[in-house]
């Protein structure tokens, strides 16, 4: 009587896991144990070389070692016996060393294992917009298996939907509540301990917990940090961390990891956004977890040089002016919360700036809530789309994605829609200067003018008043954000002394938004932020 042949197929993947310049992990999962076994070379004709696991199981794991840097390798994965997937798209690209200066591309997807067409249609657009643009980080922002985060989710809503990207394209994941819903629940909220992070999604992902690409290691898979060229990434956890429940294991890896940060650009991702008026409201007394973020976190990314912070958990889309200091509801912000209040869009030359170099401070974050990847707000579900912090709020009914690129000393970002359509550009630069200099000329220029703004946000009213040292003649003047004057007022010639007045943007029809004011006199012009909630 012969052997019986039992089919052997692949069933999930194969996947990349925490690549290095030297080493990547691939993952894959058979209907059926078997051994395992990959075939991997620079010459997709000639896969010369094969590294074996004798263990028989069905989710297999597998590390190369030895690789070269930055360099593409194709491969095969299957049995000691036969190969069970292969193909064009089953290649990987070693990353390049840690520190280099090169274009790399972040591709940004939140709240998107839907297994529906809109998450086809993003990840389609995205495609078709990257070309042969190679993806150097894919990044996931949580919530990535609908409704539990199952297995069988993952398996039906992502690896089935993804099939042919997750051969090329590894992934850097941050888990959302929905994914702790097949965990061991809320149990995990202690001040001191990592948990017991035990479920679907942790058993899906590899990531770098002990430092093994750059980063301070945490020890834990619930957060981490990478480095990938001149960027340092930093994967936090919201689910862990709420008003109420701080989690102090993380804030101090979270500080110490920035401590030992020497790369160019950071940026930090995790799910629930810190600000936010979509599917979900930041302000909301019962948000703990997105409060715990942001007045426990924030403080410690601005403290840390943060560059960019990535968020999803409301789905659509809303991106904030450069921000530094703003921790409790949106009705506390303040104007010099807003660092820079223009749109930050090179192509109206309007660049957000952050100055490095001698007696220069980290000069503020720009947030970005990406949760429209296959999940989308849809009428009575938005709470308005109008966070103060919030440049612009994509409309309802919207999915899309956020490609991030970084060379030098940019970064562009670029919100791009399921339909293909670019809804908004923004641009973060690094300068290079001694900011001690240019401290001590602006405190010469204003020395004979002290100024203190308060908004008023329930009547729209400015409150200002401003300290003169001499007698001067002293106007004011208001401009909105594209430099048209709404407002003037001349005072005439004023007695050195304290002096006050009062703008009513209600009565003059001001529209909500962040403004520019000047006091001019016949020396000096003093500037200052104001913003106008209502």
């Amino acid at each position: 009587m012969g052997d019986i042949l039992i089919s052997q197929n692949v069933l999930r993947g194969p996947y990349l896991q925490s690549p290095t310049n030297s080493e990547i992990i691939i993952k894959w999962r058979t209907d059926v144990p078997t051994d395992a076994r990959v075939w991997y070379g620079t010459d997709s004709t000639n896969l010369s070389q094969v590294i074996d696991k004798p263990v028989v199981e069905d989710n297999h794991e597998i590390k190369i070692t030895g690789l070269q840097t930055f360099t593409t390798y194709y491969y095969a994965v299957g049995t000691s016996t036969m190969q069970l997937s292969s193909g064009a798209n089953h290649h990987f690209k070693t990353s390049p060393i840690i520190g280099s200066e090169q274009p790399v591309r972040t591709w940004v997807i939140g709240d998107f294992g839907k297994g529906n067409q809109s998450q086809l249609d993003v990840m389609q657009s995205y495609l078709d917009y990257t070309g042969t643009t190679h993806t150097d980080v894919w990044l996931w922002m949580g919530d990535n298996a609908y409704s539990d985060g199952e297995d069988t989710e993952y398996q039906t809503k992502v690896f089935d939907q993804f099939d042919s990207i997750f051969p090329f394209m590894p992934f850097f994941p941050t888990p959302g509540n929905h994914d702790y819903n097949s965990m061991n629940g809320y149990t995990l909220l202690t001040p001191t301990g990592h948990g017991n992070h035990e479920g679907a999604y942790y058993d899906i992902v590899t990531v770098p917990k002990n430092g093994e690409i750059g980063g301070f290691p945490s020890g834990t898979e619930a957060f981490y940090s990478f480095d990938y060229a001149n960027i340092h990434y930093i994967c936090l956890n919201s689910e862990i961390q709420n008003s109420s429940a701080r989690n102090n294991a993380m804030e101090n890896w979270l500080t110490q990891d920035l401590a030992n940060n020497t790369q160019n650009w950071t940026i930090a991702y995790w799910h629930q956004p810190p600000y936010t008026k979509g599917s979900h409201d930041s302000d909301l007394f019962y948000e703990i977890f997105m409060k715990g973020m942001r007045k426990n976190i924030l403080p410690i990314l601005d403290a840390g040089g943060v560059d960019l912070v990535l968020n999803g958990h409301s789905h659509n889309y809303e991106r904030s002016y450069l921000l530094k200091g703003h921790y409790e509801n949106s009705g506390d912000i303040e104007p010099e919360m807003f660092l820079d209040a223009s749109s930050g869009n090179p192509n109206n030359g309007e660049s957000y700036r952050k100055y490095k170099g001698q007696g220069c401070d980290h000069g503020g974050i720009v947030y970005a809530v990406v949760g429209n990847s296959g999940s989308k707000t849809g009428p009575g579900d938005d709470t308005g789309l109008n966070h103060p912090t919030m440049y612009i709020s994509d409309a309802e009914d919207a999915v899309g994605s956020l490609v991030v690129d970084v060379h030098g000393d940019t970064l562009n970002g670029t919100y791009l829609r399921a339909t293909g359509q670019i809804v908004d550009e923004f641009q973060i630069l690094k300068i290079h200067t001694n900011c001690d200099s240019i401290t001590s000329n602006v405190e010469a220029l204003v020395n004979d003018i002290v100024v203190k703004v308060y908004s008023h946000y329930e009547t729209g009213e400015f409150r200002i008043r401003f300290d003169i040292t001499n007698d001067t003649p002293i106007q004011i003047q208001l401009f909105d954000m594209n430099g048209r004057t709404v407002y003037t007022h001349d005072f005439g010639h004023l007695q050195a002394g304290d002096h006050y007045h009062r703008i009513y943007g209600n009565q003059l029809n001001l529209p909500a938004g962040i403004y520019n004011f000047a006091i001019i006199s016949d020396k000096n012009v003093v500037s200052k932020k104001v913003f106008k909630l209502k």
